[in-house]
C-alpha cells in the first residue's frame, strides 16, 4: 500500500501503486476493489473531501484524479509533476511534489 484515507463512514481506502487501483476496506472488515480506472497509473497519495469525494495523486500520469461519491473517475488537475501527498483543510486541496519543494493549492 501506498496511501491510506478514511471517509466519513469509517470505511478505509487504500491505494495500491503496484496494482494501479484503490481498495476499499469496510469497519466490518470487509475488503472489496474501489477502483481501477484505466486512468488509475500508480496512485499514492488519498485524500478525501467533506462530499465524500476522493483524490488521488496519480505519479506515473503526473495528475490528480477525482472519484466522485457515485464513482467516476476525472481527471481533477491536469499537470503535477509527481504528486506525491495530499492534504485537504477547509475544501482546498494540497499536492505535495516529490523532488520540487513544490506544493500545489487547489480550490475543490
Amino acid at each position: 500500500p501506498s496511501g491510506i484515507t478514511q471517509d466519513i463512514y469509517g470505511n478505509t481506502y487504500i491505494a495500491s501503486y503496484s496494482d494501479n487501483a484503490i481498495f476499499k476496506v469496510m469497519p466490518n472488515n470487509i475488503h472489496q476493489l474501489y477502483s481501477k480506472s484505466p486512468l488509475i497509473s500508480g496512485p499514492i497519495g488519498l485524500a478525501i473531501d467533506s462530499k465524500n469525494n476522493m483524490y488521488i495523486a496519480n505519479y506515473n500520469r503526473n495528475n490528480v484524479l477525482k472519484i466522485d461519491k457515485y464513482g467516476k473517475v476525472s481527471i481533477f488537475i491536469e499537470y503535477s509533476n509527481k504528486p506525491y501527498y495530499l492534504y485537504i483543510n477547509k475544501d482546498i486541496l494540497y499536492v505535495g511534489e516529490q523532488g520540487s519543494n513544490i506544493v500545489t493549492v487547489r480550490e475543490l
